[in-house]
């Protein structure tokens, strides 16, 4: 809970479907960011977050775990700008050569990828840099993940459960390397973990829910997207959810790629003062309710709606007499009562304990008003005042009512609503 307040600055942003006719093939990244938040590479460092796989989604225990890959890419000015006080002058010197050189030749990029892995085996070591306490090296851990920490890299809402394995588990480069086209520094890491995120699950079981993979940095002055990194696991279909990429659907639309991960870098409001960023990748997974539709919520409507025929029976109008003669409607209604309790309990294991209401929850509450209306029109009203009130045909009235209401807000939160323009994710 505490890791997760820190990531407070992250808004609940709705849900659309973005699928604009982009006639001259932007990258969807170009059309979402504000200019302020677009990378340049004379001051930025440049961030890449996308989703390599997801092995599984548990809302009831707030996690999902998958593969994220993080690639970052520092252009040699900036390293040296925002690492140059920790710096040995050897590095300083191979860094100034490849800024300077119009044509960086290998010998200039061996020297300089020599000097930054000399910097880096010092810091393992514990020999420099000891200023930063959040980012002390870890004998025990790959060396991968030790440079993710050299590179002020850390993950914030991973998540464990007892008996499983210790998690992040940080794979990919273990030496910084230098790309001569580019002018940037770039390494490259692969995170498996479960994903610790809240889900929300008011709308259940029609939710849609965001899922997040969040890391945190420092030091570095300015933080940028490079780009939205394709991902591969998005677009797919597991047997409980549907996973949506940036805001879309798992199917491929005109214009529109499914398989982007939505990802921005936002301040830590949390601690403002010690220039902090945090960049997340995010997707979207949406439950498919069929199962609970036929299987509890049409139930739920049928037995709802016996509750009128106990009407009829007690107010006489029943057609046929043996069911008149031999059935009490009052043991009709509890009967019916009983059904829906254990009804209640059959949906018990796929949502945690919450302290409020889901959409099922709700109609199943406003189903039991119902029959409890109808067990008092029985108890208090008399046959002829059953008869001439048409409490059978209000009662089975009113249940229609409520049932075309309930769907049709199902339905506006199930769907998933056009965007017919670009508007920003998160408002700069």
């Amino acid at each position: 809970q505490i890791i997760w307040k820190i990531c407070q600055p992250l808004p609940c942003v709705p849900l659309r479907r973005r699928f604009w006719v982009d006639t001259a093939k932007s990258h969807p990244s170009s059309l979402v960011l504000t200019e302020d938040q677009q990378f340049n590479p004379a001051d930025s460092v440049g961030l890449i977050v996308s989703i390599q796989g997801i092995s599984k989604i548990d809302l009831v225990n707030f996690y999902w775990g998958g593969h994220v890959s993080v690639t970052m890419k520092v252009p040699a000015a900036v390293f040296l700008r925002d690492f140059g006080p920790s710096l040995e002058a050897a590095t300083k010197k191979a860094l100034q050569e490849v800024i300077d050189a119009p044509v960086i030749q290998q010998q200039a990029i061996s020297h300089l990828e020599t000097a930054l892995a000399a910097e880096f085996e010092a810091w393992r070591k514990g020999t420099s840099r000891k200023e930063d306490d959040a980012f002390q090296p870890l004998p025990d851990q790959p060396d991968a993940e030790n440079l993710m920490r050299y590179m002020r890299i850390a993950v914030v809402n991973w998540h464990r459960e007892m008996g499983e394995e210790p998690y992040p588990k940080i794979s990919g480069d273990d030496k910084l390397w230098f790309n001569p086209e580019s002018k940037m520094i770039e390494a490259r890491w692969d995170v498996e973990s479960l994903w610790y995120n809240i889900p929300s699950l008011r709308s259940f079981p029609f939710d849609t829910n965001e899922m997040c993979a969040i890391f945190w940095t420092r030091m570095w002055r300015k933080v940028r997207i490079i780009e939205f990194g394709r991902s591969y696991a998005l677009g797919t279909s597991f047997q409980e959810f549907d996973v949506l990429g940036f805001r879309g659907d798992p199917q491929p639309l005109r214009g529109w790629d499914p398989y982007i991960c939505e990802s921005n870098v936002v301040p830590n409001r949390a601690r403002a003062g010690d220039n902090e960023l945090m960049f997340y990748g995010r997707f979207w997974v949406r439950r498919k309710p069929f199962y609970f539709i036929v299987a509890l919520l049409f139930p739920t409507a049928v037995v709802t709606f016996m509750g009128a025929s106990a009407i009829l029976i007690a107010s006489g109008e029943a057609p046929n007499s043996i069911v008149l003669g031999g059935e009490s409607p009052l043991s009709l209604v509890a009967g019916l009562m009983l059904t829906l309790v254990a009804m209640k309990f059959s949906y018990a294991d796929s949502v945690p304990k919450l302290g409020y209401l889901t959409m099922l929850d709700t109609y199943i509450a406003v189903s039991f008003f119902f029959l409890t209306a109808a067990a008092m029109l029985i108890v208090l009203l008399p046959e002829e005042s059953l008869q001439d009130l048409g409490a059978a045909a209000i009662f089975a009235g009113l249940c229609l009512l409520f049932n075309v209401a309930y769907f049709a807000v199902a339905y506006r939160e199930f769907r998933i609503p056009g965007e017919h323009s670009p508007s920003l994710t998160f408002p700069a």
